[in-house]
């Protein structure tokens, strides 16, 4: 099993990893938890981002990518919601949320968040 940036996979991952069916019936409990991301969570976020990319065998280049993400999450006017992911106390993955599309009108929009 391949570790993440954020920390090495530990036994509860592979045990659940070796039993889908088990983990599926909730036979495994894993402690897991999602908050607003804060400051602290930026180190994390561009690690994610970069394992994300390689996932997707694209380049990633994080140089100046934290002082951005702050901005866009901390700044004056705020670009995004973000959410971070932990397993076992380890970030594990995000979400971010933008008010800058409509689906509905299907149509670009100028919302401030």
């Amino acid at each position: 099993m391949r570790d993440s940036p954020c920390g090495p996979a530990t036994q509860s991952d592979q045990e659940v990893l070796r039993s889908p069916v088990r983990a599926a019936r909730g036979q495994y409990m894993i402690p897991h938890a999602v908050h607003r991301a804060e400051s602290g969570d930026l180190e994390a976020l561009v690690l994610l981002c970069a394992e994300h990319a390689a996932f997707e065998r694209a380049s990633f280049d994080s140089s100046g990518k934290l002082e951005l993400l702050r901005d866009a999450i901390f700044g004056d006017v705020q670009k995004h919601h973000t959410w971070v992911a932990s397993v076992d106390g380890r970030p594990a993955g995000h979400a971010t949320a933008t008010l800058d599309f409509s689906t509905w009108n299907a149509d670009a929009c100028d919302a401030r968040v």
